[in-house]
C-alpha cells in the first residue's frame, strides 16, 4: 500500500500561479513546493490559461507537468479552436491518487462544476479535495446588500448553492483556515474537512520569524492532508448526476453545438426556458435554482434587456409560489425598468445669446384634431403570465413600424399575479393601454381591447405570442393591398425549438388538430374555424359593427365572432410572411382534457346561439337531439377502456425529454416521428372523447334546449372538425 509519499497529485486551477502579483498565488506556489518536496508526483491544469508562458517555467523546473487552456471546455464559453490535449487521456495516464481543485466563482462555471464528474468517471480510484478560502456565497450576498441590485442578490443565492453543491460532490474539503472550517460545518456538518493554512511571504519577498514557523506548520499539514486522504474512499460515478447549472446541457445538447457567439445567449434563454418547464410541473424550488444561474453572467449592475424583465418576473412568480414573497420585494420594479426603452441621449447645451444663430421657437402641443389616428392597435388579453406579457411587450419595440403609428391594448383578465403592478410606471416606446377587468375570459378581454383600441385595424395577439419585427407592417401591407375585400387577415405562427422537448407539444405545434392552418395554403379561405385570434388583423369598424365579441364565450368566442362575420361576407386571408412565434412550449395530457372539456361548453353555447349550424344534421353533432345522445353515449361507453389506456400513454410523455429521440433511429424513421405518427391517431381520438363526454354532460344539465331545424348550409368550422 502507497504511504504518505510517492502520491500522484493533480492540481486544477483557473490559471498559472504568479506570485509576483498577489499573495492568493505566492501561498498556492507554496502549497505546490511542499507537496514537491515531500516527494508527490505533480500535474498542474491551469484551464484558462492562453498559453504557456513564463509562469509556466518555475513549475516545470520543479519536475510538475503543466497544461494550459483546457479549449474542449472553453467551448461553451464561445471559444472555438482544435484542442492540443484532452483531459480524459490526462487522467487515464496520470492515474492519480488525489485531484485538488481550487474552488472560485471566477467565471460562470467553478472548477468543480467543470471537472469532477469526469474525474469520477475517467479515474475512479482518484479521491478529490475542493480547496476553499471563503464562504463566496456570503461575500457576494455582502456584495449584493450593498449594490441593491437583484442581479447581485440572486448571484449570492447561486453561489451559496453551487459551492456546497460542490463540496458536497468532492471526498474532502480543504479549508485555508479554522474559523472558514467552522463556518462551513455550521452550514454543513457532515462535510470531511481538512485545513490547508493560508502562509505568504512578506511583500519584500523575506520570510518573517513567525511566517518560518507558519511554513513548517504548512508542512505538517500537508502530511496529515496526505495521510486523510489515503484513508478515504473515493465516491463512485454516478451517471445520472448532473451539476444545476449544468443541467440545461443534457435538457438542450444543442446548445454545446451552435455557432460560437450564439452559445452564452442561448444558455441563459436555456436557463429560462427550464425554469419555466419546472414552473409548469409545480416544481418552483428547482426553477428557482435555474434562473439564479442566468446571473452569474451578468456581472456589471442591472441589465437593460427585456429579456431580464421576464427572468425577473419568473422569480416573482417562484417566490409566490414558494410562500415566500418577500424574497422577491422589487422584482416588478426593476423588471418594469428592463423594459423601458433606453434613456434619450441629453439635449445639446444652449446656445451662446451672442453667437450668430437662428432661434427656433418651442414647438406647440398638437391639438386632438392635428392628432392623426392610429394604424394598428395590437389587442393582448393575459391571465397569470407577467413573464410572458413581458416577452411579448419587448417584441412589440423591436417592430419596423413607427412606434407612433402603433398601440398596445392589455387587458388584464383579473390576474392575481404581478402584472398590474407591471403595469404601474410602464414606460416604453409606443402607446400602451392596460384595462383592468374581473376574470371573465378571453372573450370579453377582447371585447373590453377592441373598445378601447383607436387603430383603424385591430391585431389580436395572445399573451404568448411573439411579433416578428415586421409583423405589424406586413399586416399593414396586406390589409392596404386587399382593402376593396372584406377579409381578415391571418399570420403564421413558427413555435420555439424548444417545443420539441415535449411530445404532446411537439405534435401540437406539426399537425393541424387545434390549430387547422398548419395544413393551409397561402390565399382566401371560408372557414369561421380559421378566425383564429393569435396573430390575426381586421377592420376595427368590421368588429364593432358584427358586435363584437360576446362575452359569454371565455373560449372559442373568436370562432363565434367568426361565424357572424362569415354571414356578412368575410373571408380569412390566410398570409404566412405575416409572422409570428408562439412562447408557450408545455402542453400535458391534462391540458389536452381539460381543452376539451371547455370547448365543449362552448359549443354548446355557438349551437344555441346559432342553430343553423347544426341545420344538415351531417357533422359529428348531428342535431344534438335525443337520438344523437343516445348513440354518442353508447360509441363513448364501447370505446372509455381503449381512451382510458391511450390518455395514460400520452401522459407518460409529459414530462419526458422527447428532443433526443430525433437522432434516435428506429428503421427509415426516427424514434420521435414514430412516437408522434402514433399520436395521429390517437391524440384526436382521446380529444374527441373528452369533448363529447362533457357535452352529453352539459346537455343533459340543459335538455330543455332544441335547436331549430332552420334552414342553411353547415358551418365550414364544423366540417373542419
Amino acid at each position: 500500500m502507497q504511504g504518505e509519499t510517492g502520491s500522484r497529485i493533480l492540481v486544477v486551477h483557473e490559471a498559472l500561479p504568479r506570485p509576483d502579483r498577489n499573495a492568493c498565488d505566492l501561498r498556492l506556489m507554496q502549497v505546490l513546493n511542499e507537496l514537491s518536496a515531500q516527494g508527490h508526483d505533480l500535474t498542474y491544469i491551469g484551464r484558462l490559461e492562453p498559453e504557456p508562458d513564463r509562469y509556466a517555467q518555475p513549475l516545470e523546473e520543479k519536475g510538475i507537468r503543466v497544461y494550459s487552456q483546457d479549449l474542449e471546455r472553453l467551448r461553451r464559453f464561445g471559444t472555438e479552436a482544435f484542442p492540443a490535449w484532452s483531459f480524459e487521456r490526462v487522467l487515464r495516464k496520470g492515474r492519480f491518487d488525489l485531484a485538488m481543485l481550487f474552488h472560485w466563482f471566477w467565471n460562470p462555471l467553478t472548477v468543480a462544476e467543470d471537472y469532477l464528474d469526469e474525474i469520477r468517471r475517467f479515474s475512479p480510484r482518484t479521491r478529490v479535495a475542493v480547496l476553499t478560502d471563503e464562504l463566496h456565497g456570503l461575500r457576494e450576498r455582502r456584495l449584493g446588500e450593498q449594490s441593491g441590485l437583484w442581479a447581485d442578490i440572486e448571484r449570492a443565492r447561486s453561489f451559496e448553492q453551487r459551492e456546497f453543491e460542490a463540496y458536497r460532490n468532492a471526498d474532502m474539503v480543504l479549508a485555508v483556515s479554522e474559523s472558514l472550517r467552522q463556518g462551513l460545518l455550521a452550514i454543513e456538518p457532515g462535510l470531511k474537512i481538512e485545513i490547508l493554512p493560508n502562509v505568504a511571504e512578506t511583500a519584500s519577498g523575506t520570510p518573517e520569524h513567525g511566517c518560518r514557523a507558519d511554513l513548517q506548520v504548512l508542512a505538517a499539514q500537508v502530511r496529515r492532508v496526505i495521510e486523510r486522504v489515503w484513508e478515504l474512499r473515493p465516491k463512485s460515478y454516478n451517471p445520472g448526476h448532473a451539476w444545476s447549472v449544468l443541467r440545461v446541457e443534457k435538457e438542450f445538447p444543442d446548445l454545446l453545438t451552435r455557432p460560437a457567439p450564439e452559445r452564452i445567449p442561448f444558455r441563459l434563454q436555456a436557463y429560462c426556458t427550464l425554469a419555466e418547464c419546472l414552473l409548469a410541473q409545480g416544481n418552483a424550488a428547482a426553477a428557482l435554482e435555474q434562473l439564479r444561474h442566468i446571473f452569474t453572467f451578468v456581472r456589471e449592475g442591472r441589465p437593460h434587456d427585456p429579456f431580464f424583465a421576464r427572468v425577473l418576473l419568473e422569480l416573482d412568480e417562484c417566490y409566490r409560489r414558494l410562500g415566500t414573497p418577500e424574497l422577491g420585494s422589487g422584482l416588478v420594479s426593476e423588471a418594469r425598468d428592463c423594459l423601458a426603452p433606453p434613456a434619450a441621449p441629453p439635449p445639446p447645451p444652449a446656445a451662446d445669446p451672442g453667437a450668430d444663430t437662428l432661434a427656433v421657437p418651442p414647438s406647440r402641443k398638437r391639438s386632438k384634431r392635428q392628432v392623426p389616428r392610429l394604424d394598428i392597435s395590437v389587442i393582448i388579453p393575459t391571465y397569470n403570465r407577467a413573464a410572458l406579457l413581458a416577452s411579448c411587450l419587448a417584441a412589440l419595440e423591436r417592430q419596423s413600424l413607427a412606434k407612433d403609428r402603433f398601440e398596445a391594448v392589455v387587458v388584464d383578465d383579473g390576474s392575481s399575479d404581478e402584472t398590474e403592478r407591471l403595469f404601474q410606471g410602464l414606460s416604453v416606446s409606443y402607446p400602451v393601454v392596460y384595462r383592468r377587468q374581473p376574470n371573465a375570459g378571453a372573450g370579453a378581454a377582447r371585447r373590453l381591447g377592441s373598445q378601447a383600441a383607436t387603430g383603424k385595424y385591430l391585431l389580436f395577439f395572445n399573451d404568448d405570442t411573439i411579433a416578428a419585427p415586421g409583423l405589424l407592417e406586413e399586416h399593414l401591407r396586406v390589409q392596404r393591398e386587399y382593402a376593396q375585400d372584406p377579409c381578415a387577415v391571418l399570420g403564421y405562427f413558427l413555435y420555439r425549438r424548444e417545443t420539441n422537448k415535449r411530445a404532446l407539444s411537439c405534435f401540437l405545434a406539426t399537425r393541424p388538430l387545434i390549430f387547422p392552418y398548419l395544413a393551409l395554403k397561402p390565399g382566401f379561405h371560408d372557414s369561421s374555424v380559421l378566425f383564429i385570434t393569435c396573430n390575426l388583423s381586421i377592420r376595427r369598424e368590421a368588429v364593432l359593427g358584427a358586435g363584437s365579441f360576446d362575452p359569454r364565450f371565455r373560449v372559442a368566442g373568436d370562432t363565434e365572432l367568426g361565424v357572424r362575420l362569415e354571414r356578412k361576407g368575410y373571408r380569412i386571408l390566410y398570409h404566412p410572411q405575416a409572422l409570428a412565434w408562439h412562447d408557450h412550449i408545455i402542453f400535458t395530457a391534462a391540458d389536452l382534457i381539460g381543452r376539451a372539456r371547455a370547448y365543449a361548453a362552448a359549443d354548446l353555447l355557438l349551437f344555441r346561439k346559432h342553430p343553423y349550424l347544426l341545420a344538415s344534421g351531417r357533422g359529428p353533432f348531428g342535431r344534438l337531439d335525443a337520438d344523437w345522445a343516445a348513440k354518442t353515449r353508447n360509441s363513448l361507453e364501447q370505446s372509455r377502456r381503449q381512451i382510458m389506456e391511450w390518455t395514460q400513454a400520452i401522459a407518460r410523455f409529459d414530462h419526458l425529454d422527447f428532443a433526443p429521440l430525433f437522432s434516435l433511429r428506429n428503421g427509415e424513421v426516427s424514434e420521435a416521428e414514430g412516437v408522434l405518427r402514433a399520436f395521429d391517431q390517437i391524440v384526436p381520438k382521446v380529444y374527441w372523447f373528452h369533448l363529447f363526454e362533457r357535452l352529453l354532460e352539459l346537455r343533459e344539465q340543459a335538455v330543455s334546449f332544441q335547436p331549430s331545424a332552420i334552414s342553411g348550409r353547415p358551418s365550414a368550422a364544423l366540417a373542419a372538425r
